[in-house]
């Protein structure tokens, strides 16, 4: 069984602190905050790791041992940022029309109640 690297730790442990306030390992690489930007350049050389692992990548990286992988997985490591954001593009989408049918019914509801009380309103005026 290979050793885990000290810097690996170190920086897996950065990983883990950012997953646990933002909630997922989804960071850019292109931020302005210079930490975060080194995270996402550290996570993005994991997945190429971790292609290499299952050898679909380029074979001069460095795989990823089991160890690193299950590590990894434990914080909600993302492997494919491309599906990843497919998914939540179409979960959004969904989400959206949802929100807008509701919305939609909603104001129709309100639409239909107000008819309603203005008919009644206007016929008890004309009685008078």
């Amino acid at each position: 069984m290979e050793k885990i690297s000290y810097t690996w730790k170190q920086k897996y442990l950065i990983a883990k602190k950012y997953y646990e306030k933002n909630g997922s390992l989804i960071v850019n690489a292109n931020s302005e905050n210079e930490e975060e930007k080194q995270l996402g350049i550290w996570l993005s050389c994991q997945r190429s790791a971790y292609k290499s692992k299952l050898k679909i990548g380029n074979s001069n990286i460095k795989p990823l041992t089991d160890e690193q992988v299950e590590l990894l997985n434990e914080i909600g490591m993302i492997w494919d940022k491309g599906l990843y954001n497919y998914s939540n593009k179409k979960i959004n989408r969904d989400i959206k029309r949802a929100v807008e049918l509701k919305a939609y019914k909603f104001l129709k509801k309100i639409r239909n109640t107000n008819k309603k009380w203005n008919r009644n309103t206007r016929r008890h005026r004309k009685h008078k």
